[in-house]
């Protein structure tokens, strides 16, 4: 059996924003310790929904503050398929993508703010993406984006801060 079809694909996007502002550093998990759950998984497309991913799909949004001026860095931790904290069913050929939005639209677009992948959720101006399948260099470790500069995220006056938007997406397996 395809590892995607029975189950979980584990991608971790614990998605910290670094602030490299001149004397420290601020960050914040995802998911948060109140969650009380370890890692977020996106499935493989082919899986089963019955599993609970019903989409193959999660988007985040992060805010950066005006005021902030420093590089933005996005790390997700264990991109990979295929290592220490993946289940196995049958053979590992999952492939999830990783896709960073910004700009006009990348979360005022109608179709963003429904929270559904449908339309056009994935509006905005691609900032970097990389598509991650089995790798052992990505196993246990992270994989950083950036850096960006705060104003390539789309002003949103509500929050008084740039977004930044991250699409997760289970392509294949």
């Amino acid at each position: 059996m395809r590892q995607g079809e029975s189950g979980w694909w584990q991608n971790f996007l614990m998605g910290i924003l670094l602030f490299a502002a001149s004397c420290h550093t601020w960050s914040q998990p995802v998911p948060g310790k109140d969650e009380n759950i370890p890692y977020l998984v996106t499935f493989g497309g082919s899986a089963e929904t019955s599993w609970g991913d019903d989409d193959f799909s999660q988007t985040f949004f992060f805010v950066i503050p005006k005021e902030f001026t420093s590089p933005v860095y996005i790390r997700v931790y264990d991109p990979d398929c295929g290592g220490a904290i993946d289940e196995l069913k049958g053979v590992f050929d999952t492939r999830t993508s990783f896709t960073v939005y910004g700009g006009v639209g990348c979360y005022s677009n109608e179709d963003v703010q429904t929270g559904q992948p449908q339309g056009n959720y994935k509006a905005g101006n691609v900032l970097a993406t990389r598509t991650f399948g089995v790798d052992a260099r990505y196993d246990q470790k992270w994989y950083t984006f950036g850096p960006f500069n705060p104003t390539e995220g789309e002003f949103v006056e509500q929050f008084k801060g740039y977004i930044i938007k991250v699409i997760a997406e289970g392509v294949s397996g």
